[in-house]
């Protein structure tokens, strides 16, 4: 309630959201909220600023404390470095991507790894995919072909067009 009545006093002291927001660095959006649910409790238009049985819903975290662990070694690792060739975030970023592709690639071929032809290994790699994809994963709801079902009416379609991804040009180079 302390942070509601700052917000409230600045925003009266200054007269504009962003200002406010500035002053104690947070969004302007959250002041707008807390000024306007202000307004409406001295309106009469709701009984609460802050409703007492309301539900703070956190969407279940990808960062998982192994995830953290591995980042925190990369940055330790490249703590000696000069400053120009630290690792970036983007850089970590692909770095975890590159693992967990060669979790995929250590998950597929790791029992098997050498085809009679390039059909078998497609094949094979579908099968291998299609088994992982119906494990459940760490702290989600569904497993991932059930969540990918679920998203499917939201994405949309490919578009149908030809895409060259070439232009042909004649030139002719002059000596003068």
């Amino acid at each position: 309630m302390a942070d509601i009545r700052r917000i409230r006093e600045l925003y009266e002291l200054y007269g504009t959201f962003n200002r406010v927001a500035r002053e104690l660095g947070i969004s302007h959006n959250t002041v707008k909220k807390y000024v306007l649910r202000v307004k409406s409790v001295q309106d009469g238009s709701a009984s609460e600023i802050l409703a007492k049985d309301r539900m703070i819903i956190q969407p279940p975290r990808v960062l998982t404390e192994t995830v953290r662990k591995k980042i925190h070694s990369y940055l330790e690792s490249n703590l000696g470095q000069p400053r120009k060739q630290r690792l970036t975030a983007k850089r970590i970023w692909e770095l975890l991507v590159e693992e967990s592709i060669g979790y995929i690639r250590r998950a597929t071929f790791g029992e098997r790894s050498s085809f009679e032809s390039f059909e078998e290994a497609t094949e094979w790699l579908s099968k291998r995919l299609a088994e992982i994809n119906t494990k459940p994963v760490y702290r989600r709801i569904s497993v991932p072909v059930q969540g990918l079902v679920q998203e499917r009416d939201q994405m949309n379609p490919l578009p149908m067009l030809e895409y060259e991804n070439f232009e042909l040009k004649r030139a002719a180079i002059s000596k003068y």
